[in-house]
């Protein structure tokens, strides 16, 4: 198929063949690895050609047999959330059957499938929507390669671009190509997504420069169908600058009847061709000019709301747009819209701002039953007259900004309220609504906002839920003193009012006392006045898991701590049951840290299915967080890293993931020098400051000193490993809470000790650890702390026997990890005393369980005690089938049956990057370059006992 001739695209061919090759990369679907999309994102000045740039592009993805999808933004729009990605793909959704959008909505694509199609029930955060989009593209993409084509992005609304930014990283993934057009905008007017994604290293840029003179006069030439002299040539791109709509609209000036004269182009243009082009206006009938101001002001509407703005009858509106149209003003079509958002621009920059503001208001009232959010969107560029209404239809708007996942939105449209203003009575409601919106958004103006709200809130129930926001905000920022306080007022002022209330009320301040010093004591009062409760409402569950908290703190035995955590968690359809919170956090991370990691496994995943199922970002993060951690206390370091890898990878796609970053890259750290891998976990720790920030997060502070201690101490440094053990030390005693189930930071600190020869302060801290740690009754505990008392045992005897029970306690346990641990360290120490036999038996058991627990270092370690004890282990294959790891053979086989990289990602709930990883690693063990040679490579393996590294997952 030919493209359709636009005379204003010339020289725009480089442009054209960039744009070609993106779509070239994708036309060829249906093969296991299709992908190959990407970003090009097209900039230039208003008129220099981008949409007809744009238009040639769809052309010629449809050319190739893309599925083309393409959306303009329209400059009141933008604060519409999702506006523009509807309105890209509303329709090739809607061309979907009903039984293929159902299993979408089952599944991860529905949050994106939701914000579509406009019937989303809940409130995605935009993070969440992004994710889902990925799966969602996917799933259109699977019916063919698509080009998603976004025009005037300088307008469009924030949760739009954000999505198209997050998306834009894992394009390589999909059959799917993105082109963003924007006009030149300077840095500081950028929005954060839109600076993102005109700095996107891997997007392709095009620039679209002005035309040179040559190319001004052929386009007049093609406009005109005769030759142009040079002179006229020279003074039309003298006077328009090469601006290709302007070029376009001067010749439209001119008597096409006649070849102009250089002095008659110069004459034609005062001063700016769009000035000459607005003058028209002045000309037209009074009609025309009424419906060029009414659709000036409405930008994108409906031709009956146009009608209603300019107060014409059909007949006589249809009259007046014609005119409009032959004036080049309108395109053509049926819809009212001027040709070119710079005539728009222009001929409402000519209303008065008076008038300009009453049409607004007037707009707004047109639109509030059918379009809530567009009449909103009037009200935000119009001044306030103390309307209810105005009021009423802004707060709509901002409900459904949120609901929609777009807290920025939110805001504008709240403050805007505020400004109306609202009514004494109504005003309370609408600050709650702000705060809370703000609090969303991780601004720091909630604080303020919160603060006024509190002090015109009386009723319990709001009360609650304002000193539940403003605390979360103060803690966010780290004070916790202050978010103590708020809690302290609210009780004050409804205590006794609601039992449900009291105890949310009274959980929100025991955890945030717990954090300050001075508060801990009078926290631990409050817990102690209420020792029962059944954890049948929310408010008790969140008891419990501070009940839960403080017992950990304060070293009570584990079946208390197990008791309360079971509370916590209660059954699974309770509102704290979702992945996203904190209390779903702490209950299963809790039980991790009583060695329960099988319970732990099958929670999160539990976890997993819900948060894939849903499409929910934070969701994957945090139970990978948990999930981590089970798997790197329990011993299981190649699993964990991989949930460490997924935890960082879906975490950089939230707004504000700081804490995910932390937490995720001390749990890796840890985890790689566990492997032996320490010059990898140094450089995971090398972008991290020696002293964090004052008011860092304590959890993700102590997982960052603990992973620094590990690796330190892998790489030779005892005494860096020592300082950062005693930075957990310091950190956790400034809040009363040093206990082994809270913080093991002496289980760091002791061989630190030893290395730098303190071996009197290894021992004394030992005795202190392990007294602690029978207290806890936590076998894994237990046992290490016997373990590292038998390593600096004063003579042989006692370090014989205290080593062989650690062997017992852990045996019995869940930690294999540790149980080599142990069994090597007596091992070596029955070798030393001449006892060679059980020597070996000990270093040969404790060898394999190091090796199955990934610790390929520490194995060595063992192997050399071994191969001095008189023996050596067998050892693992190191290529073939039989080298493969549990999760490396888990992938291929999916990679085998032919399905694509997202697809095993989407199964086993990782990320691209980890699926590409363990094929890498598995085409190198195999001897292997390509998919298609891995059925053959598996084949030969057929009798593989896969069981032979059961914990190797």
């Amino acid at each position: 198929m030919a493209g359709r001739a636009y005379p204003e695209l010339l020289e725009r061919e480089r442009q054209l063949e960039v744009l070609a090759a993106l779509c070239d990369s994708v036309a060829a679907s249906g093969a296991p690895t299709a992908g190959g999309g990407g970003l090009a994102v097209v900039v230039g000045a208003p008129g220099v050609g981008k949409t007809t740039l744009l238009r040639r592009a769809a052309e010629l993805g449809r050319e190739r047999g893309l599925a083309v999808a393409t959306a303009t933004a329209g400059q009141l729009r933008g604060s519409q959330p999702y506006d523009l990605v509807r309105r890209l793909l509303d329709r090739h959704l809607m061309a979907l059957g009903g039984e293929q959008l159902e299993r979408l909505r089952q599944g991860p694509a529905r949050f994106a499938l939701a914000v579509v199609l406009g019937d989303a029930s809940t409130a995605p955060p935009v993070d969440d929507v992004a994710f889902s989009l990925f799966w969602l593209l996917d799933a259109l993409a699977a019916r063919g390669p698509m080009a998603l084509i976004l025009d005037d992005a300088q307008w469009a609304d924030e949760p739009s671009l954000h999505l198209m930014a997050s998306l834009a990283p894992r394009l390589h993934d999909l059959p799917v190509v993105v082109v963003v057009a924007t006009r030149e905008v300077a840095a500081i007017d950028r929005g954060p997504a839109l600076a993102e994604l005109l700095t996107d290293g891997d997007a392709v840029r095009v620039r679209l420069a002005p035309l040179s003179p040559d190319a001004a006069g052929l386009l007049l030439e093609r406009r005109w169908g005769r030759e142009v002299v040079p002179e006229v040539a020279a003074a039309a791109h003298a006077a328009t600058d090469g601006n290709p709509f302007l070029l376009v609209a001067l010749s439209e000036l001119l008597d096409p009847d006649q070849v102009p004269t250089a002095a008659q182009v110069e004459a034609c243009v005062p001063d700016d061709v769009v000035d000459a082009v607005v003058a028209r206006l002045g000309a037209m009938s009074p009609a025309s000019r009424t419906l060029a101001e009414a659709v000036a002001v409405l930008d994108l509407a409906p031709w009956h709301v146009a009608l209603a703005l300019a107060g014409l009858s059909p007949e006589v509106g249809a009259r007046a747009a014609d005119a409009l149209r032959r004036a080049a003003l309108f395109a053509e079509g049926a819809a009212p819209a001027f040709r070119h958002p710079l005539l728009r621009a222009a001929a409402y920059a000519s209303i008065e701002r008076g008038a300009r503001d009453a049409l607004h208001r007037c707009a707004a009232a047109l639109l509030a039953e059918s379009d809530p959010q567009g009449a909103a969107a009037h009200l935000l560029h119009s001044q306030g007259v103390r309307d209810p209404a105005a009021v009423q239809i802004l707060r709509l708007a901002a409900d459904q900004a949120l609901a929609d996942g777009a807290p920025a939105q939110a805001i504008a449209l709240l403050e805007r309220a505020i400004a109306e203003p609202p009514t004494a009575a109504v005003l309370a409601a609408v600050l709650v609504e702000l705060g809370l919106a703000q609090l969303r958004a991780v601004d720091p103006r909630c604080v303020d906002t919160l603060r006024r709200a509190e002090e015109l809130t009386s009723d319990p129930g709001e009360r609650t839920r304002v000193a539940e926001a403003l605390a979360s905000a103060y803690a966010y920022a780290g004070f916790h003193e202050l978010a103590a306080d708020t809690f302290e007022r609210a009780l004050a002022v409804v205590g006794g009012a609601d039992p449900e209330a009291d105890l949310v009320l009274e959980a929100g301040l025991v955890s945030s006392s717990l954090m300050v010093p001075e508060r801990v004591a009078a926290a631990r009062a409050l817990l102690a006045r209420r020792p029962a409760v059944a954890g049948a409402t929310r408010g008790e569950r969140l008891f419990a898991i501070q009940q839960m908290s403080d017992a950990a703190g304060i070293g009570r035995p584990a079946s208390e701590i197990r008791r309360l955590a079971h509370l916590a968690i209660g059954p699974w359809d309770t509102p704290e049951q979702s992945p996203e919170t904190t209390e779903w956090v702490w209950a299963r991370h809790m039980l991790s840290a009583l060695g329960d990691y099988e319970e732990v496994r099958r929670l999160t995943d539990e976890g997993f299915a819900k948060a894939a199922a849903s499409g929910s970002t934070v969701g994957l993060v945090t139970t990978s967080f948990v999930r981590g951690f089970a798997e790197c206390w329990g011993g299981r370091f190649v699993e964990a890293e991989e949930h460490f890898r997924a935890l960082l990878d879906h975490g950089a796609s939230l707004n504000g993931g700081m804490l995910a970053r932390i937490l995720g890259s001390g749990g890796l750290a840890h985890c790689l020098a566990m492997q032996g891998r320490v010059e990898e976990a140094l450089e995971v720790l090398e972008p991290f400051p020696e002293q964090l920030p004052a008011d860092a997060p304590a959890n993700g502070a102590a997982t960052l000193w603990i992973g620094r201690a590990v690796a330190r101490e892998a790489s030779g440094d005892h005494a860096g490993a020592l300082s950062a053990a005693e930075a957990v030390r310091d950190l956790v005693r400034r809040i009363d809470v040093d206990t082994p189930t809270w913080a093991p930071w002496r289980v760091y600190a002791i061989p630190a000790l030893l290395g730098l020869g303190r071996v009197e302060e290894a021992r004394a801290m030992a005795a202190e650890h392990l007294a602690l740690c029978e207290r806890s009754e936590v076998a894994p505990l237990i046992g290490e702390a016997l373990r590292l008392s038998g390593l600096v045992a004063s003579d042989a005897d006692t370090a014989i026997a205290l080593l062989e029970r650690a062997v017992e306690v852990l045996s019995a346990s869940e930690n294999r990890f540790r149980e080599g641990l142990a069994r090597v360290a007596l091992g070596s120490l029955l070798r030393r005393r001449g006892r060679r036999v059980e020597a070996r038996t000990q270093l040969t058991q404790g060898a394999e369980l190091l090796v199955a627990a990934g610790a390929t270092g520490l194995a060595a370690q063992a192997d050399a005690e071994l191969a001095a004890a008189g023996a050596r282990r067998a050892r693992r294959p190191v290529s073939g089938a039989a080298s493969l790891t549990v999760s490396e053979r888990r992938v291929v086989e999916l990679a085998a049956q032919g399905l694509r990289n997202l697809e095993i990602a989407r199964r086993l709930v990782v990320s691209p990057k980890t699926v590409e990883t363990h094929l890498t690693r598995s085409y190198r063990k195999l001897g292997i370059t390509s998919r298609e040679e891995l059925a053959g490579a598996l084949s030969l393996a057929a009798q593989l006992d896969v069981a032979q590294s059961p914990t190797n997952v």
